[in-house]
């Protein structure tokens, strides 16, 4: 007598390439789109903050986050039912955002920090002298003896320099210099006893929260 057959537990499904090829061009796409609505978004909330509007540029993030899935399959992108993929989906844009608004608010997009003085130095008949702030008000003391100064200046901060000048009176009195981006080299012919005001702007490409460089050298 012939043993009756066993009923098998588990059939493994046909695998269907097809099918499968479909699947994940719509999930590499999906991450492509992702991406560039994370970047979007992202870039939008910068700005968003930069103008001051702070709460709204979170705002921006959370509710393109509520509504992803359903920009996706607005736009004809299947989205996968499986909440592995979701969270990955979910976690792309995060990032993505959050790299793009990092990027916006950093130099050399935006500079929101003022110039700092790095190193200031003097040529006096042939001898440098590293200077430094002598008072609370962040004065530079210049050295008695001649009245002409040689000054190389070195500072912190994302743009190139200007127009260098100081104050005379009412009046701003321009000073030629050599240098480029973090360093000034100008010559000072001053009166003994006098407090030089000077003020260095940044060419046109500041364009986002530009300070100018100030600085006082007393002599």
């Amino acid at each position: 007598m012939a043993k009756p057959k066993e009923n098998t537990l588990f059939e493994e499904p046909e695998f269907d390439e097809k099918e499968f090829l479909t699947i994940e061009r719509d999930r590499g796409i999906g991450i492509i789109v992702i991406f560039v609505i994370g970047a979007l978004s992202g870039v939008l909330a910068g700005y968003l903050q930069i103008q001051g509007y702070v709460y709204l540029s979170v705002l921006v993030m959370l509710a393109v986050l509520l509504v992803l899935t359903r920009i996706l399959k607005t736009l004809g992108i299947k989205v996968s039912d499986k909440a592995s993929h979701r969270i990955i989906n979910y976690g792309m844009y995060i990032f993505t955002w959050l790299l793009f608004w990092i990027i916006l608010l950093n130099p050399p997009l935006n500079v929101v920090s003022s110039p700092q003085i790095h190193t200031f130095q003097v040529d006096q008949n042939g001898t440098w002298t590293n200077l430094t702030t002598f008072n609370s008000t962040g004065d530079y003391s210049g050295l008695v003896g001649t009245n002409q100064y040689s000054i190389h200046l070195t500072y912190r901060y994302a743009f190139q320099p200007g127009t260098l000048y100081y104050k005379q009176g009412s009046s701003d009195v321009n000073v030629k210099y050599t240098g480029g981006p973090g360093y000034l080299n100008f010559t000072l012919t001053s009166s003994y006893g006098n407090a030089y005001n000077f003020y260095l702007d940044w060419s046109s490409n500041a364009s986002s929260n530009p300070h100018p460089l100030e600085f006082t050298m007393v002599v």
